[in-house]
């Protein structure tokens, strides 16, 4: 063979080479990769709407002379969209009321300075752990037990939560009757 033939030859069998090994069946991309066009919002960029959530309040009108010390009545409050929905209410709880919940009867035990500490649920207990500020209004008949059914209804509607244990700073059965 000559030089001319050998050099033709390796270049087919090269280009054979080359059609077998792109023509060969691939391995799809993993779906993680594959690109798909929308005209939809990519879902970091959707604003989440606000919730809805209530929070308890004693009321004199609804409940007149207070009769029982653990009435409360709902008012729904407007939060911004979170996953930690029940420390947002309990936050909303604090603020307290606004000058028409107060012409409305309702009332407050809690002072707004309270902080929350911590708050946990687990197999349906929430444990909320309130700074020392949740006492300061806890004077009177009654503040005890609103203070407890506050904190108790607000957690309460929220399906996860079935019992409630509340502390303030660490210590249980604070909040007195």
């Amino acid at each position: 063979m000559n030089t001319k033939t050998i050099v033709l030859t390796l270049l087919a069998l090269g280009l054979i080479g080359f059609i077998v090994a792109t023509t060969m069946k691939k391995e799809p991309a993993p779906a993680t990769t594959a690109v798909v066009e929308t005209s939809e919002t990519p879902i970091e960029n959707v604003q989440k709407e606000d919730l809805a959530v209530k929070v308890y309040f004693a009321n004199s009108i609804k409940n007149p002379g207070f009769m029982d010390c653990r009435v409360v009545h709902p008012i729904t409050r407007t939060v911004p969209y979170t996953l930690a929905v029940a420390e947002a209410s309990l936050n909303e709880l604090i603020k307290g009321l606004t000058g028409e919940d107060i012409a409305n009867g309702f009332q407050t035990s809690i002072d707004p300075n309270t902080k929350i500490k911590s708050l946990a649920i687990v197999n349906g207990v929430a444990t909320v752990d309130f700074s020392k500020e949740l006492n300061n209004k806890n004077v009177g008949l009654c503040a005890g037990q609103f203070i407890e059914a506050q904190i108790t209804q607000t957690l309460m509607q929220f399906p996860s939560v079935q019992k409630v244990n509340i502390t303030v700073e660490g210590k249980g059965d604070i909040v007195q009757p």
